[in-house]
């Protein structure tokens, strides 16, 4: 099993590389098919691929092209059966759709979280006990941690993606926070 994860994130690895190496214009850019896909078959997909129990006797994780092979064929299998085309396209598509959830969380955290840092700004201009500059450095990193999570959230993700997976964010929750 530790092989199939090593495998997996080599994989996903090179997947989020292609991901996020392509022009702007070559990003994938999600269908809501692609989001109700993942909803649908996401649960199943991991149970199938927690079920795989292929053994290896060498605790180094070397294992052998035939074998690599041949998981990669059980892994295809488990996807294909799913809407996938293979491996990396479930994980190109899961990529980008948790990416964008996470996005989409991000930013909704971010604005609800200035009501409090507003208070936090005047709690720390109104409290005797620190210096004018004091107050500014603090005043300036609190600002500029919220300028930093808005912007780093809206960054995250493709628009267009965003667009497609807003109407999803209560069903990904419940997939994505199973856990």
């Amino acid at each position: 099993m530790k092989r199939i994860f090593i495998s997996c994130f080599f994989t996903l690895f090179f997947a989020f590389g292609q991901t996020f190496s392509q022009e702007e214009g070559e990003q994938i850019v999600l269908k809501s098919s692609d989001v109700k896909t993942f909803i649908n078959a996401f649960p199943q997909i991991k149970t199938d691929l927690e079920r795989l129990d292929i053994k290896y006797d060498n605790d180094n994780y070397d294992f052998t092209i035939p074998e690599a092979a041949e998981m990669l064929n059980k892994v295809n299998s488990i996807v294909t059966k799913h809407g996938y085309t293979d491996y990396t396209d479930f994980l190109v598509k899961t990529a980008a759709i948790a990416i964008t959830y996470s996005s989409i969380r991000i930013n909704r955290e971010s604005a609800n979280a200035q009501p409090e840092f507003e208070e936090a700004i005047k709690d720390i201009e109104s409290n005797p006990n620190y210096t004018a500059e004091q107050k500014e450095q603090m005043v300036a990193m609190l600002k500029q941690s919220s300028q930093t999570l808005s912007t780093m959230s809206k960054d995250m993700a493709d628009p267009r993606n965003v667009a497609v997976v807003t109407p999803f964010v209560n069903e990904l929750e419940t997939v994505f926070d199973e856990d």
